[in-house]
Parts: C-alpha cells; sequence; structure tokens
C-alpha cells in the first residue's frame, strides 16, 4: 500500500522557522521585517472585503455581471485564497481553522464567484457576508496595535459596535433580499393571503432591516414569505439584545475610563512613556507632580512637541480635584497625562500602564508626610517588586532620607538609581555656588522655589 511521505527532520526544523520567522504564531509576533505583513494582511482584506460587497450591491441593481467587474472580482478572490492558504500554514493545516467562521466565508463567496459566468450564470451571490470580514480584521489591528488615529478605548469601541451593526443588517438585509427574490420555497409557503411586500431593492431591505432592528417598525414594508416573516422575528429580539450590550460596553468603558480603571494607549505609533507612582501620586501632592509634569511634557525640553512623551500616573487612591483641574485645564497635561487607578504591585495594573514598555519609572515620595522612614520603606519595597519583573526598566528612586539608599541596596536596587532628596538641596547649593545658574532640572521637578531661585542665582 501507499506510505505517508514524511519530511527529513532538518528540513522539517527549517519549514518551522521559516513559517515563525514570516508568519509568527499565537505566542510569537514575526520578527523584522516581517512585523508589518499582518498588518498588511488585514488592511488588504479589510478594504477588498468592502469592495467586495459595494460589487454585490451594484449587482443587485443592474442584475446582470459586467466582464470588468468580473475580473476584479477573480483578482481579488485569488488574494483572498491566497490569505487563506497563509493562513493554513500559519496554523499548520489544523483542523480547527478549517471548520472555523474564517473559513466559511472564504468558502461561500470565493467559489461562487469563482464560478459566476462559466458555471454558473447567475448575478445572486453570498459575496455580502464578507461585511464580517470588516468588523473582524478592524479588531484584529487594534488587537496587534496598529492605531494610526490615536483612538482611544472607548472610541476603539464605539467604531466596534457600528461596524458590528453595519455588519448584522447587511448579512440580514442580503439575506432578506435573497430570499424574497427567490421568492416561496417549496414547504415554507404561507397559506393566508397577503398583498405583497411591494417592489424591493437592497437599500430597500437595508431600510427595512434598520427600522426592524431598532425596534422602530415604521411598517410600510413587511415580508411576504414565511422564511422572511421568520427573519423579521429573529431581528427584533436581535436588536433588542444588541443595543442593550453595545451601549452597555461603551458605558462601562466610559465610566472605567473617567475612574482610571482602564489602560493606557500610545497617541502615536512610536509614543514614547514613563510612569511615575508612589507616595506622591498616592496622595495627589500637587506641587511635586505639576513641577515634573512641566518638565517631562515641555517641548524645548524634549527637543520639539512630537518627542513629548506620555505621562501616566499610577495610583490605588483617586486623584484629588485640584490635581484633577489642573491635568483638565492644561492643554500639553490633557493631551500627554494618563491617569490610571492601580498600583505597580499587581502585574494587572502594571500591563494596564504597559510598564515593561516604559522609557522610565519614577518613584515619587510624599514631602509632606512626617513619616519619612516609612515613605522610603514604602518605596523601596515597590522598586524591589517591579524590579523583579522588569529586570531591564530604567528606574529613578527618590527617597526622603540619605540613610536609607543601605537599605534600598539590600533589596538588589542600584544605588546609581536611588537619589536622596536632602542630598539634592545640599549638592544643588553647592553646585550652585561653584556654577551660579546650574541647577539641575530634577531638582527643579522635586522643589518649584528651585526655579525661581535658578533664575536668581543666574543674575548674581
Amino acid at each position: 500500500g501507499s506510505q505517508a511521505i514524511r519530511l527529513h527532520p532538518s528540513l522539517q526544523n527549517q519549514m518551522k522557522y521559516t513559517r515563525l520567522k514570516v508568519l509568527g504564531d499565537a505566542y510569537n509576533p514575526p520578527v523584522w521585517p516581517y512585523a508589518y505583513f499582518p498588518i498588511i494582511l488585514a488592511i488588504a482584506n479589510f478594504f477588498l472585503s468592502a469592495v467586495t460587497v459595494y460589487f454585490w450591491v451594484v449587482k443587485t441593481y443592474r442584475q446582470t455581471v459586467d466582464t470588468w467587474m468580473l475580473n476584479i472580482e477573480y483578482t481579488i478572490s485569488t488574494f483572498f485564497m491566497l490569505h487563506y492558504l497563509v493562513n493554513m500554514v500559519k496554523n499548520e493545516f489544523s483542523l480547527g481553522y478549517v471548520v472555523n467562521i474564517d473559513s466559511g466565508i472564504d468558502l461561500w463567496t470565493i467559489v461562487p464567484v469563482l464560478m459566476q459566468g462559466s458555471v454558473i450564470n447567475t448575478w445572486l451571490s453570498w459575496s455580502y457576508i464578507r461585511v464580517y470580514c470588516l468588523y473582524r480584521y478592524f479588531k484584529r489591528l487594534m488587537a496587534i496595535g496598529y492605531n494610526p488615529f490615536e483612538m482611544t478605548d472607548v472610541t476603539e469601541q464605539i467604531i466596534s459596535s457600528g461596524l458590528k451593526f453595519l455588519t448584522m443588517t447587511i448579512i440580514l438585509s442580503g439575506t432578506m433580499f435573497i430570499f424574497e427574490v427567490l421568492g416561496p420555497i417549496k414547504g415554507f409557503e404561507d397559506q393566508s393571503i397577503s398583498t405583497g411586500m411591494g417592489d424591493i431593492s437592497f437599500f430597500s431591505m437595508f431600510y427595512f432591516m434598520l427600522t426592524t432592528i431598532s425596534t422602530v417598525g415604521y411598517g410600510d414594508l413587511s415580508p411576504v414569505t414565511m422564511l422572511g416573516r421568520c427573519l423579521t422575528f429573529i431581528c427584533v429580539l436581535n436588536g433588542v439584545v444588541f443595543f442593550s450590550v453595545e451601549s452597555g460596553r461603551v458605558l462601562e468603558l466610559q465610566r472605567r475610563e473617567d475612574s482610571g480603571e482602564g489602560r493606557y494607549k500610545p497617541r502615536r505609533k512610536h509614543s514614547r512613556h514613563v510612569v511615575i507612582c508612589g507616595g506622591a501620586v498616592e496622595n495627589s501632592v500637587v506641587n511635586i507632580l505639576s513641577s515634573i509634569l512641566e518638565e517631562l511634557t515641555n517641548p524645548s525640553v524634549c527637543g520639539g512637541e512630537e518627542f513629548v512623551p506620555d505621562v501616566v500616573l499610577l495610583g490605588s487612591r483617586e486623584l484629588s480635584p485640584a490635581l484633577r483641574t489642573l491635568i483638565r485645564e492644561h492643554g500639553t497635561y490633557k493631551k500627554a497625562v494618563y491617569t490610571l487607578r492601580g498600583t505597580a504591585f499587581e502585574d494587572a495594573d502594571t500591563e494596564r500602564c504597559r510598564l515593561k514598555d516604559a522609557k522610565m519609572l519614577f518613584i515619587l515620595p510624599n514631602m509632606n508626610t512626617e513619616r519619612s522612614d516609612k515613605e522610603d520603606r514604602y518605596g523601596i519595597l515597590l522598586a524591589s517588586t517591579v524590579l523583579k519583573v522588569h529586570v531591564n526598566i530604567p528606574l529613578r528612586l527618590v527617597l526622603l532620607r540619605p540613610e536609607n539608599r543601605r537599605l534600598a541596596s539590600y533589596f538588589n536596587i542600584p544605588r546609581t538609581d536611588c537619589y536622596a532628596l536632602n542630598e539634592f538641596k545640599a549638592n544643588m547649593l553647592a553646585q550652585s555656588v561653584r556654577c551660579p545658574g546650574d541647577v539641575d532640572p530634577q531638582l527643579i521637578a522635586i522643589n518649584p522655589w528651585i526655579k525661581e531661585f535658578n533664575s536668581g542665582a543666574c543674575h548674581q
């Protein structure tokens, strides 16, 4: 009997390495320069699926297939087939991918188009179901971090809900259109006398579905077939459930963002960000935070507006009204500062603020406290916890007492990453005596009065 063809182990390993390098898998993204490969495929699928749906709508009015349109559909279907093969290779030809919804959509849209004009001589097809790919690939682009328009979570959810609603409406409209065009099917006839639905088109069905799903129901159109009426009943139930669930999701995301329970999303694709936590954030010490925010978001200090980093304030308590007002009313702060409720002790919170990708972590103490040792121990414990998980993260730990730097060294915190506030003041005084006006900007961020002192020292 015949035997299965088996590749040499070295060739199998080489093929697996190439597949992971170019396509990646569920756990490992593609390597450079193939990292943009999934993004390009997703964008191409999004727009080509939109073109496919548009062509289907055009054919419902012309009720014929033009040669130029058919040639374009052949080209688009060829791309869809190649993308299907790429996904098959990426999933190692698993049976789970063959029977999933993506494969089903490809099967029901590619095969009829390739047979159209030769084996099947009709303009009717199921190509409109590719509208689902608009929603699917939008979610995929967001999942892999492609956000060129700097959308927030709320904006992303609104667009996602809109695409989901459009998908549901077009699929149901197209299905209703086919049911009414084909007429009654044997075994599904309605025995009652009906006046007919009248002249219909795709957009009349779209209008009918909009009024039905939104539960408005003007009543100027109504299906006459048994299948159409059953579908209308399902549409009404779907509309009630859809609007309840989607509006709840948008409101929940808005509530989470307002309360600081959301997640940080970069303003730009290559945005840098720093994270600030510690007693200064926990207690909303306005004078410290306003000073360091002014330095971090100053375009002249950063080298230009495009180099201003995002600043994430991570604290377990709600910010004070004074600090919230400062961030909301300051133009630069409103764009660059994100406030999150959480603590660096929790992995979920560090994931929300993308701590592993941060360019710097500042742990600032509460300078207004009377218990300096306790405040320093809290900052040391916070820094030690972060370094256990994120070993290579740049860290700046500010302590209130110089003696506690020794304690920080016991927790494997590099001495070069620890700064004592009292040493700052002494070094500042010595430096200003040696060179009047030369004061470290980090000192200005700690004490606002240093800026005025610096300005006076410059003028002798």
